[in-house]
């Protein structure tokens, strides 16, 4: 049986880590406080904080529950491990984003996820800038601000589908979508929108 969780105990914890650790350093970090761990890849002084604190937070609302952050990975990438295992995991993202973050653009957010049995059975995103956060629960649904979210038509079969890639999320080299993201999203051909100029 999943663990039974409080969502809205969850929201308020990811909230609060936001507004102390966060969002202090928004557009205060200095030039030590900011570092690479690998090319493009960039860690600050609040990712580490607000992943040590939402580590205490999360723990205490679920202590059997094992901790997989973003930065902790990175350090010591055998603890992936703790995905595959029976007993829930924390999987935490103290900044997605920390590239913005750093560069003093307000596009970044502090995501979690609770994972069990390799199955992702509740998420959180929260925009600590403007102070909201959007939640799901699998087979319960998705709720944005507290507020229940409604699907206003069942949605088409992925191949149907269709919808923008921004373009610069690409690596430079590249001039079209990966084949899996092309694939999964129902493109047959080049999106004109996504060809060089």
């Amino acid at each position: 049986m999943p663990t039974a969780i409080d969502m809205d105990r969850v929201a308020a914890a990811i909230a609060e880590v936001a507004a102390t650790e966060v969002m202090p350093r928004f557009m205060k970090l200095a030039a030590g406080d900011i570092r690479e761990k690998g090319p493009g890849d960039f860690v600050t002084v609040a990712d580490e904080a607000a992943e040590a604190a939402l580590t205490l937070r999360l723990l205490a609302l679920l202590p059997d529950a094992a901790m997989l952050g973003e930065e902790a990975a990175a350090a010591d990438p055998r603890l992936l491990g703790r995905l595959s295992a029976a007993a829930p995991v924390w999987v935490v993202d103290p900044i997605d984003g920390t590239a913005n973050f750093a560069a003093g653009r307000p596009l970044f957010a502090v995501m979690v996820a609770l994972v069990e049995n390799g199955v992702v059975r509740a998420a959180w995103i929260h925009d600590p800038v403007a102070v909201r956060t959007a939640s799901a629960l699998k087979g319960e649904g998705a709720w944005f601000d507290g507020k229940r979210l409604q699907v206003s038509h069942p949605p088409a079969e992925t191949s149907a589908m269709r919808g923008p890639l921004a373009r610069r999320i690409l690596r430079p080299t590249r001039t079209r979508p990966p084949r899996p993201v092309a694939a999964r999203s129902g493109h047959r051909g080049q999106d004109p929108a996504l060809r060089r100029p």
